[in-house]
């Protein structure tokens, strides 16, 4: 998992309670990083990326809101979201990226999946859970 340039600002402006502030992106930082998007690109470099090439938009693989949470004394932050294909053609998911916005806003955490995930026919369905260690 990959730490992006604007995802440093975005949590500094977490940090010192901003409710206004903007950063790169030119998305509020006061949204919560809960929004996950998906792509079978394996190119793209991490830590500069401000968008996800290739971001998959159609066919239920769209970015969704995961599911919060955190664990109180172990400094993890996690984020699980679920997509339904309902295409037809075979996709190979490699990456996925943690937003704070349902569309554009600022991509913050980029990860390479350790084990690709193919989605072959409707009805196929893919969670991925995302844990922020802080310590």
């Amino acid at each position: 998992m990959a730490l992006t340039s604007n995802g440093k600002d975005f949590i500094a402006a977490q940090l010192v309670g901003a409710t206004t502030a903007t950063v790169p992106g030119g998305a509020s930082a006061t949204a919560v990083a809960k929004y996950m998007g998906i792509t079978t690109d394996t190119s793209q470099t991490l830590a500069t990326a401000t968008s996800i090439t290739s971001e998959e938009t159609a066919n239920g693989l769209s970015r969704v809101a995961g599911t919060v949470g955190y664990t109180v004394g172990a400094n993890l932050y996690t984020v699980t979201g679920t997509w339904n294909y309902s295409g037809s053609t075979a996709k190979v998911i490699a990456r996925v990226g943690l937003f704070n916005a349902i569309s554009g806003g600022i991509l913050v955490f980029f990860t390479a999946l350790q084990t690709t995930a193919t989605l072959s026919t409707s009805g196929d369905s893919l969670t991925i859970q995302q844990t922020v260690n802080l310590a």
